[in-house]
């Protein structure tokens, strides 16, 4: 799939790490699933497949936090063949934030964390993956570190989205305005918001994401905090809430594409594939 040439909504599944939990998988960081419970992800990445999705994206959100390249080309290399050797249809790599509030970093631990994106952008380049997703961005100036880093190695699309604050601000305290604009000066392919709970407030800040940037939008909410009951962790978002939403999410022109994180599964990516959401 060429990304710039693709005209209609564009679908990549959902979460990955409450779905390897939720098979019995208790390590953590979750990534290591890819090679000591090979199974088990093969059936999470199945499962999205078989849902109809676009993209899947690899378990990698937390290889950021890895200590060295070796490490990270295990984890990164097993991860996308076993989704090439499943035959998806296009393989999105997933590159989470570095651990920490990045504006107490050192330089030094700065340096080191410039270098684990560097890293996995060359891992990027040589899976062969069809896009790159720096995503969950709390800091804007850990944001720009990375994409820098990632661009001067590849031409792999690169998209970025950010997870917001009640205040419908990053974390580190910059508005969507900030955002976007930042992100369109230094050339992103598409832009957007994960991790953020289904809700009107979501709703009315993809609305505002759309008036002020020309990028394609990316959209990938969870279904709000986990909630321990005496059947385990449910989320409290509720199917007929999810649906609503992201219908109203899809009718905005910009979103080219949808997706799900925490607590969405397989499931409810094919039913909202069925909605034929344009």
């Amino acid at each position: 799939m060429s990304l710039k040439s693709f005209k209609n909504k564009c679908f990549l599944d959902g979460a990955k790490g409450t779905e390897i939990s939720s098979r019995g998988y208790t390590k953590y960081p979750i990534d290591y699933a890819s090679i000591d419970a090979v199974e088990i992800v093969e059936q999470v990445h199945q499962s999205y497949i078989d849902s109809g999705v676009d993209v899947i994206t690899t378990n990698t959100f937390r290889v950021t936090s890895f200590p060295d390249k070796s490490k990270m080309k295990d984890v990164i290399c097993a991860d996308c063949s076993l989704i090439r050797n499943l035959n998806a249809p296009n393989i999105a790599l997933s590159i989470g934030p570095g651990d920490g509030d990045f504006s107490d970093l050192t330089s030094r631990q700065r340096k080191e964390l410039k270098q684990k994106y560097k890293w996995q952008a060359e891992l990027a380049t040589d899976c062969q993956v069809d896009m790159i997703l720096l995503e969950t961005v709390c800091s804007l100036d850990e944001a720009v570190m990375a994409i820098e880093e990632i661009l001067s190695i590849t031409s792999i699309p690169l998209c970025v989205t950010c997870t917001l604050t009640e205040k419908s601000t990053m974390l580190s305290g910059e508005t969507l305005d900030q955002f976007s604009e930042k992100m369109e000066s230094l050339g992103v392919f598409a832009i957007g918001l994960n991790c953020i709970p289904i809700s009107k407030l979501l709703l009315n800040n993809v609305k505002e994401l759309a008036k002020k940037t020309s990028l394609p939008l990316i959209i990938q909410p969870n279904l709000g905090m986990p909630e321990q009951t005496k059947n385990g962790s449910e989320y409290p978002v509720k199917e007929k809430e999810f649906f609503e939403t992201m219908q109203a999410i899809s009718e905005i022109n910009q979103v080219k594409f949808l997706g799900g994180c925490c607590g969405t599964t397989p499931k409810l990516m094919t039913k909202l594939i069925e909605l034929k959401v344009k």
